[in-house]
């Protein structure tokens, strides 16, 4: 943003990190609100519909992509570890808002080190994957909370912040677009879906990180613009 750069010295990866943290604290209530949310029980009778399908589609997706898998079950680890108590919803495969987005930052953080090493079609299709999921969430955190369409807490949260590995991506995605020693050059086409595919806050992080390597780029010989962006 023209202007606002002098508070941190006009360094990009600064202003990143501050925009992280405030983005982080304005969304904190609304994720402490999502977490507390139960988006499937087997345990219990009349539940979600949306809920089981989900929890189906997980459990399958796992059978067949092990990182997938490896996220899913990183994620267990992690709220088993810091939250004992937590564990018994785990065994009883009971899906929380909380396990959920743990499993997605879980994803987020995948698909960073896909496009770190270039790996955009791999990227887009991890992309997808989550996206859809994550669209079965929002749905059902609409019914359950009688929120209009968009306007439910986990995606609000996310047009907020969408989580450090995330915001990460997404600035990985914008410097790749320019930059040829940031694994692969991006088509024009290739950046558009993928960045069609992002939050409102993970979009603001791409263009972030397109911006700092574009200065980069100025400030060099021009040979790292690539001609399809």
């Amino acid at each position: 943003p023209e202007g606002k750069m002098k508070a941190v010295g006009n360094n990009i990866h600064r202003w990143k990190n501050n925009s992280k943290d405030i983005r982080q604290a304005t969304a904190q209530p609304l994720y402490d609100e999502f977490d507390k949310l139960t988006l499937f029980d087997p345990t219990k009778e009349g539940g979600s519909q949306l809920g089981a399908q989900l929890h189906n589609r997980i459990t399958t997706a796992m059978e067949y992509d092990t990182g997938i898998k490896k996220a899913w079950t990183a994620a267990e680890g992690k709220l088993a570890w810091n939250d004992p108590d937590f564990a018994h919803t785990l065994r009883d495969n009971i899906l929380t808002g909380k396990r959920f987005d743990a499993f997605k930052k879980k994803l987020d953080g995948q698909i960073g080190e896909m496009l770190a090493k270039g790996n955009t079609q791999e990227a887009a299709d991890l992309i997808t994957v989550k996206n859809e999921m994550i669209q079965y969430v929002d749905t059902i955190v609409e019914q359950m909370t009688k929120a209009k369409p968009g306007q439910g807490v986990y995606q609000r949260a996310r047009n907020i912040y969408s989580g450090s590995h995330a915001a990460d991506s997404a600035f990985e995605l914008g410097t790749g677009a320019i930059k040829s020693h940031k694994g692969s050059n991006y088509s024009s086409d290739e950046f558009e879906v993928l960045f069609d595919a992002l939050s409102a806050s993970e979009k603001s992080f791409t263009r972030l990180g397109f911006g700092q390597a574009m200065r980069e780029a100025l400030e060099s010989d021009m040979t790292e613009l690539t001609p399809n962006v």
